[in-house]
């Protein structure tokens, strides 16, 4: 089986620190989410 990630999320600032995620960040992050829903 394969599949792909498709976003359109923001990139903008993180309000509490003032950082900007990485794409790598970023990917980890939906990829974390992508995980938490199947196990659900």
């Amino acid at each position: 089986m394969q599949f792909g990630i498709f976003t359109v999320s923001d990139v903008t600032t993180d309000p509490t620190n003032g950082t900007t995620p990485t794409d790598t960040e970023r990917v980890r992050a939906m990829v974390t989410i992508a995980q938490h829903a199947d196990q659900a």
